[in-house]
């Protein structure tokens, strides 16, 4: 597949989670509940699993800002005001220094903490990945996750 085929087909997957997110963040904000059924713990094992949005693969990123700097723009876009071109270059940008990982590599969760952002909440989960040669910490959200036993996080 070209680069702007992955790049492409990338985007569709982050605008989807973040579609998916931001509705059940939404209705948090009407019914008090979290979009994650339960959340990752310090310690725990994870698998990463993009299925959800129909990937094979994952996404992390290497720091927290920038996996800030994609939920940041996945908010701004929900409150509207771009055209989807614009979302496009901006998620891009964004999505460029994500990271990729297979569906079913391990990581164990180091940290667990909450986001906010314009009346907006999330979770962010810092994790070092314990399967494959990458053995780097990473950060994500849940919504990229599975239990140890393959449950989801995301409602």
């Amino acid at each position: 597949m070209k680069v702007a085929d992955r790049m492409r087909t990338r985007i569709a997957a982050a605008i989807f989670l973040a579609l998916v997110v931001s509705v059940a963040v939404g209705a948090r904000a009407s019914s008090s509940q979290s979009p994650y059924a339960s959340l990752p713990g310090v310690n725990d094992t994870v698998r990463f699993d993009g299925s959800a949005s129909g990937e094979t693969k994952a996404w992390a990123y290497p720091s927290q800002n920038l996996l800030e700097s994609f939920l940041r723009s996945t908010i701004d876009a929900s409150y509207g005001g771009k055209t989807y071109d614009q979302y496009q270059r901006t998620m891009s940008a964004v999505l460029a220094s994500s990271l990729e990982f297979p569906n079913g590599a391990t990581a164990v969760v180091s940290r667990v903490q909450q986001f906010q952002y314009r009346g907006h909440e999330d979770v962010e989960v810092q994790a070092r990945i314990s399967s494959g040669p990458f053995h780097a910490l990473v950060w994500t959200t849940p919504a990229e996750l599975l239990s140890a036993s393959g449950h989801r996080y995301l409602r």
